[in-house]
């Protein structure tokens, strides 16, 4: 969408249909895309998971992973529940002249509490704009 202030760009018509085909159109919006102060991870499946890599066994009838898969269709209704809320919300890149790249970057050293592992993150604004971002949990343990 164009304005005198620059373009915005969002993802409006997906958002609408993605609510309408989820089957939340009748539902409340969420005011958080998470609860808070709710961890995604859990002692048991990171033993679960560590146990059965050992013994190479099929976790295909795994009654925690089956629980963790359910988890995650929750979390990612309350996605869908928050995106209602304002589906047009986007990134404006601003009209004014580009005057400056600003990166920032982190690292949490073992921020996550079950394996140790380390976050890194960074996002770019060109001109005040944000124009990319990115966080990942590190493959080795801190």
């Amino acid at each position: 969408m164009r304005s005198k202030n620059g373009i915005l760009l969002n993802q409006m018509k997906y958002t609408l249909e993605l609510i309408s085909d989820v089957g939340l159109s009748g539902a409340k919006s969420a005011s958080t895309p998470l609860e808070e102060n709710v961890k995604l991870t859990f002692l048991d499946y990171d033993a679960t998971v560590a146990k059965d890599s050992d013994n190479k066994t099929d976790k295909t009838n795994d009654p925690v992973l089956e629980d963790i898969e359910c988890y995650q269709k929750l979390v990612a209704l309350r996605v869908v529940r928050y995106a209602k809320r304002a589906p047009g919300l986007g990134i404006l890149l601003k009209r004014n002249p580009i005057k400056d790249l600003t990166v920032f970057c982190d690292s949490d050293w073992a921020s996550c509490p079950n394996t140790r592992r380390s976050v890194t993150s960074f996002v770019i604004q060109l001109g005040g704009s944000l124009i990319s971002w990115k966080s990942k949990k590190q493959h080795t343990v801190s």
